[in-house]
């Protein structure tokens, strides 16, 4: 089960980077994890689901996830299935209906509170 979450989370992360580039665009935007998007409109959250305890949970997560118009890519950790790192299009969703979407999958979420340094 391990493997095949791994070949699917590496399939996901090579088609979204190639939907990415296909794209194209300059804009750059630093959101509250420090990381950079390269879109505008994207904006990526950090939801912590406390009652996650394997990569079964993790895809069944990613499929409420990415049922969700505006959801652009959902990745999780197999060392740390709490952490669901999600991409989605400002405006077409919430973290509201992300939490919501991980309740649907019978799991609770909460966004991830991001740690300054100065």
């Amino acid at each position: 089960m391990t493997r095949t979450f791994a070949a699917f989370a590496i399939a996901l992360s090579l088609l979204v980077a190639g939907v990415a580039l296909a794209c194209g665009g300059d804009e750059k935007v630093e959101t509250a994890d420090n990381s950079l998007l390269e879109d505008a409109s994207l904006a990526k959250v950090t939801l912590t689901v406390s009652d996650a305890t394997c990569g079964g949970c993790v895809v069944g997560i990613r499929k409420e996830l990415t049922a969700l118009n505006g959801v652009k890519s959902v990745e999780g950790s197999e060392d740390d299935f709490h952490d669901v790192f999600v991409t989605y299009t400002v405006g077409a969703v919430t973290t509201d209906e992300l939490i919501a979407a991980v309740k649907k999958a019978g799991y609770t979420a909460a966004v991830k509170p991001t740690s300054k340094t100065s």
